[in-house]
């Protein structure tokens, strides 16, 4: 930035002799002084900096697009007359709504031995639907499993005399004592686990027992019969909240 003056003047000395322009003792320019302006104003534009050249500003690079999961939906058509809606995951638990025969909801999760489904109506409410009742095209184990942590859970297991789980043996706990007798009810699945559910505010005594067993269970025979029995004989007595599974032996 210093060596501009330096330079403007080198200009202007050059331009005057280039012109022959002389000032004399009157205060007078001679004829040259035309010219003299003239390489003045030349020197002056070529002494200012040149303007930058701007430059262009880069294109916006846009990202391409990426996929964006889109999250499963599964639905269940109403196949009773009438079905509940419930709180919870029993036939104990209140009702919230119905629906008729046809209804589409949306299935959002199951409970812990797949006979429960929690769902979204077409009202928008959520809740519990039986999935017997149901007409679901997709497979349950598709869902998510709901932990149920709003009601009491029964747990426990039907095996045979070696330990093996018993598929497709449906239990029954009933609550002992009390001015109204309820019961809910669990169905073995293929390692011969069950669960059953019932509202909080059933705690107590309660009696586990043996009442059906499908024809499709490895125990019965081609008439669907079985020839063995159920120990012990008189059922699990259980208090719950429940701590521990219960097992029922078949033999």
């Amino acid at each position: 930035m210093k060596a501009r003056p330096l330079i403007f003047l080198q200009l202007v000395t050059s331009a005057m002799l280039l012109s022959g322009c002389l000032i004399n003792s009157t205060g007078q320019t001679t004829a040259g002084e035309d010219a003299f302006s003239a390489a003045i104003e030349t020197a002056v534009v070529a002494a200012l900096p040149t303007q930058a050249t701007p430059v262009s500003a880069l294109p916006t690079l846009t990202p391409a697009p990426t996929d964006t999961p889109v999250p499963q939906t599964y639905e269940g058509v109403v196949a009773a007359e009438t079905l509940n809606l419930r709180g919870g995951p029993s036939m104990l638990h209140n009702i919230i709504s119905q629906y008729k025969k046809g209804d589409v909801v949306q299935l959002l999760a199951r409970a812990p031995g797949n006979e429960w489904v929690k769902v979204l109506g077409k009202d928008n409410k959520i809740g519990w639907m039986y999935i017997t009742h149901l007409t679901v095209t997709q497979a349950m184990e598709k869902l998510p499993i709901f932990v149920i942590n709003e009601s009491l859970v029964i747990k426990g297991q039907v095996v045979d005399a070696s330990g093996n789980g018993l598929p497709g043996i449906q239990v029954e706990v009933t609550r002992m004592g009390g001015a109204q007798r309820v019961r809910v009810t669990g169905i073995s699945m293929a390692d011969g686990t069950f669960y059953a559910y019932a509202p909080i505010e059933y705690q107590g005594t309660w009696l586990a027992a043996i009442i059906g067993v499908d024809c499709k269970s490895p125990i019965v025979d081609a008439n669907c019969r079985y020839a063995g029995a159920f120990y012990p004989t008189e059922g699990v007595n259980l208090t719950l909240p429940a701590i521990e599974d219960i097992v029922i032996t078949y033999k």
